[in-house]
Protein backbone atom coordinates (compact mmCIF):
# COMPACT_ATOMS: atom_id res chain seq x y z
CA UNK A 1 0.00 0.00 0.00
CA UNK A 2 1.35 3.58 -1.18
CA UNK A 3 1.00 5.94 2.19
CA UNK A 4 1.52 9.49 2.66
CA UNK A 5 2.08 10.83 6.15
CA UNK A 6 0.99 14.17 7.01
CA UNK A 7 1.87 15.97 10.24
CA UNK A 8 3.80 18.98 11.86
CA UNK A 9 7.43 19.53 11.53
CA UNK A 10 7.66 19.24 15.65
CA UNK A 11 6.73 15.38 15.09
CA UNK A 12 9.08 14.89 12.99
CA UNK A 13 10.55 12.04 15.24
CA UNK A 14 7.06 10.68 14.91
CA UNK A 15 6.97 10.40 11.42
CA UNK A 16 10.27 9.04 10.46
CA UNK A 17 9.19 6.01 13.41
CA UNK A 18 6.16 5.41 11.90
CA UNK A 19 7.58 5.90 8.18
CA UNK A 20 10.22 2.81 9.07
CA UNK A 21 7.77 0.64 10.99
CA UNK A 22 5.18 1.04 7.83
CA UNK A 23 8.26 0.09 5.76
CA UNK A 24 8.85 -2.97 7.58
CA UNK A 25 5.54 -4.05 7.28
CA UNK A 26 6.24 -4.08 3.37
CA UNK A 27 4.57 -0.49 3.09
CA UNK A 28 5.51 2.45 0.16
CA UNK A 29 5.77 5.60 2.63
CA UNK A 30 6.08 9.26 1.71
CA UNK A 31 7.58 10.65 4.90
CA UNK A 32 7.64 14.82 3.79
CA UNK A 33 10.78 14.64 6.51
CA UNK A 34 12.84 12.16 4.71
CA UNK A 35 15.45 13.94 1.80
CA UNK A 36 15.41 10.43 0.09
CA UNK A 37 11.20 11.02 -0.52
CA UNK A 38 11.57 13.90 -2.59
CA UNK A 39 13.28 15.64 -5.36
CA UNK A 40 13.93 18.83 -3.82
CA UNK A 41 15.14 19.36 -0.04
CA UNK A 42 12.87 19.74 2.63
CA UNK A 43 11.57 22.73 3.43
CA UNK A 44 11.05 22.79 7.52
CA UNK A 45 9.68 26.06 8.81
CA UNK A 46 13.45 27.13 9.87
CA UNK A 47 14.50 27.15 6.70
CA UNK A 48 12.98 30.90 6.02
CA UNK A 49 12.95 32.33 9.64
CA UNK A 50 11.30 35.61 7.98
CA UNK A 51 7.09 34.77 9.31
CA UNK A 52 4.46 36.39 7.07
CA UNK A 53 4.20 40.26 8.66
CA UNK A 54 1.03 42.02 7.04
CA UNK A 55 2.88 45.07 7.79
CA UNK A 56 6.11 44.32 6.23
CA UNK A 57 4.60 42.01 3.49
CA UNK A 58 2.24 41.61 0.67
CA UNK A 59 1.15 38.25 0.81
CA UNK A 60 0.38 37.37 -3.05
CA UNK A 61 4.40 37.86 -3.43
CA UNK A 62 5.51 36.56 0.12
CA UNK A 63 3.88 33.23 -0.28
CA UNK A 64 5.11 32.80 -4.02
CA UNK A 65 8.32 31.43 -3.35
CA UNK A 66 9.89 29.24 -5.71
CA UNK A 67 10.81 26.12 -3.43
CA UNK A 68 7.33 26.70 -1.29
CA UNK A 69 6.23 25.70 -5.27
CA UNK A 70 7.71 22.88 -5.69
CA UNK A 71 7.56 21.41 -2.39
CA UNK A 72 3.51 21.57 -2.48
CA UNK A 73 3.53 20.13 -6.15
CA UNK A 74 5.21 16.94 -4.99
CA UNK A 75 3.92 16.86 -2.04
CA UNK A 76 0.08 17.13 -4.14
CA UNK A 77 1.48 14.16 -6.60
CA UNK A 78 2.62 11.83 -3.50
CA UNK A 79 -0.84 12.54 -2.00
CA UNK A 80 -2.07 11.49 -5.49
CA UNK A 81 -0.06 8.39 -5.91
CA UNK A 82 -1.26 7.00 -2.35
CA UNK A 83 -3.77 5.08 -0.98
CA UNK A 84 -3.76 6.13 2.23
CA UNK A 85 -3.23 8.97 3.65
CA UNK A 86 -1.95 9.70 7.85
CA UNK A 87 -3.06 12.73 9.90
CA UNK A 88 -0.47 13.10 12.78
CA UNK A 89 -1.83 15.66 15.31
CA UNK A 90 -1.18 18.02 16.90
CA UNK A 91 -0.49 19.76 13.31
CA UNK A 92 -1.12 23.03 11.70
CA UNK A 93 -2.99 24.41 8.22
CA UNK A 94 -0.41 23.25 5.82
CA UNK A 95 -1.39 19.23 6.79
CA UNK A 96 -4.73 19.41 7.32
CA UNK A 97 -4.45 21.08 3.83
CA UNK A 98 -2.69 17.87 3.02
CA UNK A 99 -4.62 15.61 4.46
CA UNK A 100 -8.23 17.29 3.29
CA UNK A 101 -6.50 16.86 -0.44
CA UNK A 102 -6.34 13.42 -0.17
CA UNK A 103 -9.79 12.80 2.01
CA UNK A 104 -11.33 15.44 -1.22
CA UNK A 105 -9.31 12.76 -3.92
CA UNK A 106 -11.41 10.05 -2.44
CA UNK A 107 -8.47 8.26 -0.19
CA UNK A 108 -8.54 6.59 2.72
CA UNK A 109 -7.13 8.51 5.61
CA UNK A 110 -7.05 8.02 9.32
CA UNK A 111 -5.99 10.81 12.15
CA UNK A 112 -3.88 9.92 15.12
CA UNK A 113 -3.34 11.70 18.07
CA UNK A 114 -5.00 14.24 19.30
CA UNK A 115 -5.43 18.35 18.98
CA UNK A 116 -3.70 20.38 21.14
CA UNK A 117 -5.60 22.01 24.04
CA UNK A 118 -8.85 23.87 22.94
CA UNK A 119 -8.81 22.91 19.71
CA UNK A 120 -10.84 20.63 17.67
CA UNK A 121 -12.54 19.89 14.07
CA UNK A 122 -15.13 17.94 12.71
CA UNK A 123 -13.78 17.61 9.49
CA UNK A 124 -11.58 15.29 11.36
CA UNK A 125 -14.66 12.82 11.46
CA UNK A 126 -14.36 12.58 7.39
CA UNK A 127 -11.04 9.64 8.24
CA UNK A 128 -12.29 6.05 7.90
CA UNK A 129 -10.57 5.82 11.56
CA UNK A 130 -9.74 8.13 14.68
CA UNK A 131 -6.71 6.64 16.54
CA UNK A 132 -5.86 7.99 20.35
CA UNK A 133 -2.11 6.19 19.78
CA UNK A 134 0.69 6.73 17.06
CA UNK A 135 1.24 2.50 18.09
CA UNK A 136 -2.00 1.38 16.82
CA UNK A 137 -1.67 2.68 13.00
CA UNK A 138 0.25 -0.48 11.76
CA UNK A 139 -2.30 -2.64 13.59
CA UNK A 140 -4.97 -0.52 11.76
CA UNK A 141 -3.36 -0.51 8.56
CA UNK A 142 -3.48 -4.24 8.22
CA UNK A 143 -6.39 -4.86 8.88
CA UNK A 144 -7.47 -2.32 6.26
CA UNK A 145 -5.12 -4.17 3.91
CA UNK A 146 -7.04 -7.43 4.57
CA UNK A 147 -10.61 -6.18 3.79
CA UNK A 148 -8.99 -3.54 0.92
CA UNK A 149 -10.39 -6.61 -1.82
CA UNK A 150 -13.92 -6.86 -0.56
CA UNK A 151 -13.79 -2.80 0.27
CA UNK A 152 -12.67 -2.17 -3.35
CA UNK A 153 -15.47 -4.24 -4.73
CA UNK A 154 -18.15 -2.41 -2.92
CA UNK A 155 -16.85 0.80 -3.68
CA UNK A 156 -16.53 -0.19 -7.56
CA UNK A 157 -20.03 -1.23 -7.52
CA UNK A 158 -21.30 2.04 -5.05
CA UNK A 159 -19.84 4.29 -8.01
CA UNK A 160 -21.47 2.17 -10.79
CA UNK A 161 -24.55 2.93 -9.53
CA UNK A 162 -23.88 6.34 -9.18
CA UNK A 163 -22.66 6.87 -12.24
CA UNK A 164 -26.52 4.77 -13.40
CA UNK A 165 -28.54 6.93 -11.45
CA UNK A 166 -26.57 10.22 -12.44
CA UNK A 167 -26.91 9.31 -16.08
CA UNK A 168 -30.47 8.65 -15.66
CA UNK A 169 -30.84 11.95 -14.32
CA UNK A 170 -29.01 13.81 -15.95
CA UNK A 171 -28.40 12.47 -19.53
CA UNK A 172 -25.35 14.18 -21.39
CA UNK A 173 -27.20 15.06 -24.32
CA UNK A 174 -30.64 16.50 -25.52
CA UNK A 175 -32.40 15.81 -28.51
CA UNK A 176 -30.20 15.19 -31.74
CA UNK A 177 -27.33 14.86 -29.88
CA UNK A 178 -27.01 18.56 -28.62
CA UNK A 179 -26.65 19.55 -25.75
CA UNK A 180 -29.71 20.48 -23.14
CA UNK A 181 -28.02 23.74 -21.67
CA UNK A 182 -28.13 27.04 -23.98
CA UNK A 183 -25.14 28.32 -25.49
CA UNK A 184 -23.21 30.39 -23.61
CA UNK A 185 -21.36 33.72 -25.19
CA UNK A 186 -18.01 32.50 -26.71
CA UNK A 187 -19.06 28.67 -26.25
CA UNK A 188 -19.84 26.96 -29.53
Amino acid sequence: MKIYISSSWKNAALVRALAAELRFHGHEVFDFTDPACRSEPPLPPESFPEEFDPEKHFYSFYIRRGEWRRTVNENRKAIGAADLIILILPCGADAHADWGLGVGMGKRSVVVGCPRKGERSPVHLWADAILDHIGDVAEWVTKLEANRPAANEAATRSVEALADQTMTRFPRAGPAGRGLLPATAGSK
